[in-house]
């Protein structure tokens, strides 16, 4: 875990989700100038609360179990609670709204730690697929961090096209065998053309 080193402009805290027409979790509403707030541990990683005052989102981004994050790209997240190994995870919930099967990535600019190892700032840009639908909920989220965010893109990065199995030595279905197959068709969407 490295320290947090300081860009010298002074720290922020807040966020800012943009959801496109058909995404359930955010209902095709944009939302500047959210407050963020630290709201507990899930299975050791820190998640966060971002309101308006009457809108809220829960997010939560993993790293791959057993990891520490440092800023880059973590891509091919999956649901947090359910992320297979080596997977990253993310489940952003709002206004009672949560997904079976999420699908997306994540990129962190900051993810500082104090010398006991507790992640003390925090800069994030993510994507969430709810159920692997074509709508996205993209936010950028922001926890006591001097490092700037680039603004959201226009649209999101499309879902995964292809599904990846991975089986345990031992399991008799998968064989203990990696494996990747091309989906049919896009998630969600059998009549859009690429």
């Amino acid at each position: 875990m490295g320290t947090r080193e300081s860009s010298g402009t002074t720290p922020f805290t807040g966020g800012s989700v943009v959801s496109e027409p058909g995404d359930y979790i955010g209902q095709g509403q944009s939302y500047a100038d959210l407050s963020v707030t630290s709201s507990g541990l899930y299975g050791g990683y820190p998640t966060f609360d971002m309101s308006n005052g009457t809108v809220g989102f829960h997010v939560v981004l993993t790293p791959p179990a057993g990891q520490s994050f440092v800023p880059g790209v973590y891509a091919d997240a999956q649901r947090s609670e359910f992320r297979s190994p080596g997977f990253p995870g993310i489940d952003v919930t709002g206004g009672d709204r949560g997904c079976n099967q999420d699908v997306g990535s994540f990129t962190v600019y900051d993810a500082g730690y104090d010398s006991d190892g507790i992640l003390v700032s925090f800069a994030a840009q993510f994507y969430q697929h709810c159920e692997g639908f074509y709508a996205a909920l993209m936010g950028n989220i922001s926890y006591n961090s001097d490092v700037a965010l680039p603004p959201l893109p226009a649209t999101a990065p499309e879902p995964p096209q292809e599904a990846q199995f991975v089986s345990q030595p031992g399991d008799w279905v998968g064989q203990g065998l990696d494996q990747s197959f091309p989906i049919a068709y896009p998630f969600g969407d059998p009549n859009r053309q690429n």
